[in-house]
């Protein structure tokens, strides 16, 4: 089960080291990042942010309100989205920036969203 475990949350090992180091807390071995107290502290802090993150868009979808997108923003949608699946044919590495800067604008945009989503919350 502890190697089930480790295997299904590999790829967030380098991530919960950063935030132990961030928080001055000592990873004596690998499994103090799985099993330690703080350990589980984060990994349910990073699965309430995924499943927030998910969850809060069926909030957004009336503020988004994409059933009344013009047709103009709905070809720009397309066109960026094959600029992007041509990035990537063209060069990995030039598509893979493309895709990252796409990712942090869409982070970006999104805070006053976020900021609307909280304030229906409390209405």
């Amino acid at each position: 089960m502890m190697e089930n475990i480790q295997n299904i949350y590999h790829s967030f090992e380098k991530l919960n080291a950063a935030l132990f180091s961030i928080f001055n807390k000592d990873v004596l071995a690998s499994q103090d990042i799985y099993f330690s107290s703080f350990g589980i502290k984060i990994m349910q802090f990073i699965s309430f942010a995924y499943t927030y993150h998910y969850l809060n868009w069926f909030s957004k979808t009336a503020v988004i309100q994409w059933h009344k997108t013009t047709k103009i923003k709905i070809v720009a949608i397309i066109l960026i989205w094959l600029a992007s699946i041509l990035l990537y044919l063209y060069n990995y590495k030039t598509g893979l920036y493309w895709l990252y800067l796409l990712s942090l604008t869409h982070v970006i945009l999104e805070f006053p969203l976020n900021i609307t989503s909280v304030k229906n919350l409390f209405k």
